[in-house]
């Protein structure tokens, strides 16, 4: 059923749990069937499962976030986690206030709008310093985009 030496598209994927549950294929995503729609969604709840552990393929290592004009460092949308990090990766450095040393988390933003880094010490999303974070992040990718190991985990 998959294709493209070992690579699964999301149908070979619904079509494999759809088989392992004893039901029928089918030929289309957008099918109509009741149960292809459920063996998508819990494809798509897996994947943002299993990714979020943070895989190598799916890691941007000592990314660096800038401030946006209101003082906040926003994150992609297709964020899963983020960790501060010495800029150039790691946790050892001889700066004096490295990111790895900042106690920020990801949080959505007052407004609800994105997702931004958040000041835990000082309680707020807004950062009159340092001007920049580096970060380790771990990104969503689409299921196609995922190497075959870990679209059949």
């Amino acid at each position: 059923m998959a294709t493209n030496a070992g690579h699964m598209t999301r149908l070979d994927a619904v079509n494999e749990m759809l088989w392992s549950s004893g039901e029928a294929p089918v030929s289309s995503l957008a099918s109509g069937l009741g149960d292809a729609a459920i063996a998508e969604a819990m494809l798509d709840r897996n994947s943002r499962e299993v990714q979020g552990t943070g895989w190598h393929i799916n890691t941007l290592r000592a990314y660096a976030l800038s401030k946006n004009i209101a003082t906040q460092f926003v994150l992609p949308d297709d964020t899963l986690k983020v960790d501060t990090v010495n800029a150039v990766g790691g946790r050892k450095t001889t700066t004096p206030v490295p990111s790895s040393f900042i106690n920020a988390v990801m949080r959505r933003s007052a407004d609800d709008t994105m997702w931004l880094m958040y000041d835990m010490d000082n309680h707020t999303e807004l950062w009159p310093t340092p001007t920049s974070l580096t970060v380790d992040l771990v990104k969503l990718l689409d299921f196609a985009d995922l190497n075959p190991a870990l679209q059949y985990y």
